[in-house]
Formats: structure tokens, C-alpha cells, sequence
């Protein structure tokens, strides 16, 4: 906010034109949104613009919903295009009452004196009549135009303080006026709010049978996500299989765009007949998945995997405890909330490098491997999510400089590793004595006979024969592999012992990504592995490393 720069946003566009507001052109996609997202929250960061970050995440999600759905408009400008059509009751004329008579009451002499007659503005007549007198008079007209029921609706607020009626002027509207855009996107407002729980079911039901088509999952999807986090899902379940009957006329994307996001959460709580009925169904019809949903439908599969390797894998361990309550959550909480919950998580798991490195150490038995890279795959994608949506970033360190540290950090490494004496030794004996052995065993063996020549040449033969293969045969592959064994072991146990602590130490003082400390190592020992020994091999380490790539993951949170 301090670059006098960068323009300021145009908060009057919303909530009806974030197109326009995110500047955004026809034609973009989710990766682009979140790219001009990401660039506003950087300046509204919610800790000191929490109004304004509210703003920019709400246009964030409308839009991000669109797109799922192939709902937004082709154009920033269509958005604006929408014109309510305004009846002639709605209007009153200056100076004449509601029974046309004149206001002052004193006839024609009146009339002469009086200025021009001009149209009064419902909005006008509002400040001016009582809401009662409107609604009646309005709810009273034949032929009412979706203006006459958005009218009715906010009147109905004041008249009839029930909820409902908001609500169902707005559907009783698009029931006559089915494609009217205006009132389309005041219901779809209404269900994004926090709604009682015990109308839910019947308002659901009562909209399909007046949305029939696609737009219905468009439309309600924010109310299934409510049902599905405060109710029983037997509840769920039977309200959406009586919404669906409802349904005549829907694309199959766009039931494809609400099994994804509402999976995501159901899967937590779904019984798993349900549950495999619906994947089933996904699974059958992927060959419809839009390119927007490719990533969504990725994270169903990485949760399924989770769900199948985990449990195991957590057992007794708090550690492992938490970060499994913290997905599980996550994904059963609404948006603010999931959120909050990761970003504390991430910081307590930063805090607490020690008992990270426990829960997961860098040598994993075989039984455990597949549910510690499951757990690790689905926490590194909320963890983009959570950071994404909140405008949280690494900090940026310059590649040179962090190069010449992580490279400066393998050489001290390298120094700090030696083998011990009884490797040494084993070394030794295993690559001299040797030779001595297959060079002195045909002359011991021949030694009664070396006096005649032909003897004295087959020991020589037999000699030379024997050392040959044993260069380049037997050491090659017998007596180099048993020494590279020795010193991996060596080398692991100076990494598990010494070495994986340092790495928490340089993640910590520069938190950078797992990924550009993976990068790193790989140009260093690629570049200069000449001038290294042992840390060559922490190119093998630290990738596979679970512990260190959890704790890079939450460290970034610190910034």
C-alpha cells in the first residue's frame, strides 16, 4: 500500500462487477483469477484490511464458483448490460396522490400554479410513503415485472419480517419471469447467506421445482455445503435425491462441477455405499470433465488415498494426531474457518520442529511410506490453498545468495564427516590383501615344481590371470558395492544424527519452498560435486525427506 504506484482498486464495482474490478479480460480462466487475486490481497492483507480483504475474497469466490460452473459472462462488460424493466405502477407522478386527485386539493386553480408534472422514482417514492402502502399497492398489480418482485421482496422485509418471504418473491418472479438475470443473482446472494438450518431442506426443495435445469447446482451449492457441515447426512442425502427428481433439464457438467466440490466435504461424512455410487459415477463420466475441474477432481483422488494409507500411518503419534484433525477439519468448515485453522496449525508445527522431526523421520519403514506421502501430497495442496487465498508468500530469497549458502552448508557438512577407523581397516583389507593373496597363492601352490620353467611360466600365468579378475571383476562388483554400503550407512547416519537438524536450521533463516531447496541442491551437486564428498549424497536425502518438507511447508507461514 505504500507504492503510490499501483492503482487503487475501484471498490464501487462491487459486489456486481468483479470482472471488471479484477480488470480481468473476456475469456479468462481460474489460473488468471487467482493470479489478479493474489495481487490485491497482497496489498489488503486481512490483518490490516480486514474489510477490504472480505471484499476482494467474496468477488474471488463468485467468480471462482462461475467459472466451475461455465456461468461467468463472456465479457466484463455484459455484467453491466442487465437493465431492471420498471412497470408504470411503480412510478408515481409529482403532485397527484395514489387516487390521481390532485395533492392540494383545490381543483383547477391549483393546477395553473403547480410546476410541470415529472415521473417519480420508486426509490424516491420509498422516503416519502409508507412501505405498507407500496407493498399493497405493488402485490396488488396483475402483470408485475421482476422489478415489481425485487421490489416485493425488499418490501416484504419491512411488511412481513419473515425471511421467507424474501425469498419467495424472488422464486415466485423467476417462476414468471424464468430468464431475468437481476433476480437470478439476488437469490443466488440469499443462499450465500448463513441460513436457519431447519428452512434449508424446504427451501432446496422448493427451488427445484421452479430451477429445473442446471443453473439449480450453480445456484445452491453454498446451501448444500451448509446442510452438509450442521446436519445429519441422512438428511443431505434424502433432501438431495428428492431436489434432483425435481430436475428435468441439466447438463451434465454442471452436476459434475457439484459432485466435486461438495465431495470434497462429503467424503468425511458420507456413508460409503453413497460414496461409492457417486465416485462411481464421476469416475464413469471424466471424459465430460471440464479442463477448470481437472485439479478439483485430483484432489478427490488425493483424499481417497489419504483416506485408504493414513489411519495406519497416524497411529499413536500426536503429532501425526493433529495434522490428520487439522485436514479432516479443514474440509468440514466453511472457507474463513478452514483457513484460520491451517494457519495455526502451520505455526504451532513450526514452533515445534523437534516433535516434527519425530512424527516424521527421514528413514520410514515400508508400511508406513505410503501413508506418510499421502498425508504429505494432501497437506502440501492445502497448504498452496490456504496460502493462496490469504496472500501469504515465502519469502523471496535471491538464488545466487541462497545457493552460495545451501553450497557453503554442504561443504561445512562435508567436514564435519569422517569414517570411522574399522571401516578404514575393512577398507584396506579388502583392496590390498587381496592382491598379495592371488599373486602369492600359484607360486605357494607351485612352489615344489618352480625350478622347471614351464611350471615357474603357468604360476606367472596363473597369477597375472587371477589379479586381472580380481580388478576389474570382483572388485568392481563385490568389494566396491560392500564399501559404498559402509559409507552409506555412515553418511545416513551423520544425516538422521547431525545434518537434518542444519537443514531445519537454513529453512527456518530463509523459508524458502521445498521445492526451490530441492532445485538447489541438484544445481550445486550438478555444477560442483568435484568439491564435495559425502554431501553429494543429500540429493538422495533430502527430497525423500517427509519431516524437513513439512516443516518447510510450515515455516512459510512465519512471514
Amino acid at each position: 500500500m505504500s507504492d503510490t504506484n499501483v492503482p487503487k482498486p475501484q471498490w464501487k464495482l462491487l459486489p456486481h462487477d468483479p470482472v471488471t474490478f479484477f480488470g480481468l479480460k473476456s475469456g479468462f480462466d481460474r489460473k488468471t483469477l487467482k493470479r489478479a487475486y493474489g495481487k490485491l490481497i497482497r496489498q489488503f492483507k486481512p490483518e490490516k484490511f480486514p474489510e477490504e480483504f472480505q471484499k476482494i475474497r467474496a468477488a474471488f469466490e463468485t467468480l471462482d464458483g462461475q467459472l466451475r460452473y461455465g456461468q461467468v459472462q463472456s465479457t466484463a462488460e455484459d455484467s453491466q448490460t442487465y437493465q431492471w424493466q420498471v412497470s408504470p405502477s411503480m412510478q408515481r407522478t409529482e403532485g397527484k396522490s395514489s387516487s390521481g386527485k390532485s395533492s392540494s386539493g383545490k381543483g383547477d386553480a391549483s393546477k395553473k400554479s403547480q410546476p410541470r408534472e415529472s415521473s417519480v422514482a420508486f426509490h424516491d417514492r420509498l422516503k416519502k410513503e409508507k412501505p405498507s402502502v407500496l407493498f399493497s399497492e405493488i402485490s396488488r398489480s396483475k402483470e408485475k415485472t421482476p422489478y415489481d418482485y425485487f421490489a416485493l421482496a425488499i418490501l416484504s422485509d419491512v411488511v412481513q419480517p419473515d425471511q421467507k418471504m424474501f425469498f419467495q418473491w424472488l422464486l415466485t418472479g423467476l417462476k414468471e419471469h424464468p430468464g431475468d438475470k437481476g433476480l437470478f443473482n439476488l437469490l443466488y446472494e440469499y443462499f450465500q447467506t448463513e441460513l436457519p438450518l431447519e428452512v434449508i431442506p424446504t427451501l432446496l426443495l422448493t427451488t427445484s421445482k421452479v430451477i429445473r435445469e442446471d443453473r439449480f447446482y450453480y445456484l445452491t451449492e453454498s446451501v448444500w455445503q451448509q446442510l452438509l457441515r450442521s446436519t445429519k447426512f441422512a438428511v443431505f442425502q434424502e433432501t438431495l435425491a428428492r431436489c434432483e427428481a425435481n430436475l428435468k433439464d441439466f447438463r451434465i457438467n454442471a452436476r459434475i462441477a457439484f459432485y466435486i466440490q461438495i465431495l470434497q466435504q462429503a467424503m468425511w461424512r458420507a456413508n460409503p455405499q453413497w460414496l461409492r455410487k457417486t465416485m462411481g459415477w464421476l469416475e464413469i463420466n471424466s471424459g465430460h470433465l471440464p479442463p477448470q475441474l481437472e485439479m478439483d477432481f485430483h484432489v478427490l483422488e488425493l483424499i481417497r488415498d489419504y483416506q485408504k494409507t493414513a489411519p495406519q500411518f497416524v497411529g499413536d503419534d500426536p503429532t501425526r494426531r493433529q495434522v490428520a484433525a487439522t485436514i479432516k477439519r479443514y474440509f468440514c468448515s466453511d472457507t474463513a474457518t478452514a483457513d484460520a485453522l491451517v494457519i495455526e496449525h502451520q505455526l504451532t508445527l513450526a514452533d515445534d520442529a523437534e516433535s516434527l522431526m519425530r512424527a516424521f523421520p527421514a528413514s520410514l519403514e515400508e508400511s508406513e511410506s505410503d501413508g506418510a506421502s499421502a498425508m504429505w501430497l494432501l497437506w502440501k495442496w492445502i497448504g498452496q490453498e490456504v496460502a493462496d487465498r490469504n496472500g501469504i508468500e515465502p519469502a523471496r530469497v535471491t538464488p545466487e545468495k541462497f545457493l552460495k549458502r545451501v553450497f557453503a552448508l554442504m561443504v561445512d557438512l562435508d567436514e564435519t564427516w569422517t569414517i570411522s577407523r574399522k571401516h578404514i581397516t575393512m577398507y584396506c583389507m579388502l583392496n590390498y590383501l587381496p592382491y598379495f593373496l592371488f599373486a602369492a597363492v600359484p607360486f605357494v601352490a607351485l612352489l615344489p615344481w618352480l625350478g622347471q620353467p614351464v611350471f615357474l611360466a603357468v604360476a606367472i600365468f596363473v597369477a597375472i590371470v587371477s589379479l586381472l579378475i580380481y580388478h576389474f571383476v570382483l572388485i568392481p562388483q563385490t568389494i566396491d558395492p560392500i564399501f559404498e554400503k559402509m559409507v552409506h550407512r555412515s553418511i545416513e547416519k551423520n544425516y538422521l544424527v547431525l545434518w537434518r537438524g542444519r537443514f531445519v536450521q537454513l529453512i527456518d533463516a530463509n523459508h524458502v519452498t521445498m521445492r526451490d531447496l530441492i532445485a538447489t541442491l541438484h544445481e550445486i551437486v550438478f555444477e560442483r560435486k568435484h568439491r564435495l564428498r559425502a554431501a553429494v549424497h543429500l540429493v538422495n536425502y533430502v527430497p525423500q525427506d517427509i519431516g524437513i518438507a513439512f516443516y518447510a511447508e510450515a515455516a512459510r507461514f512465519r512471514v
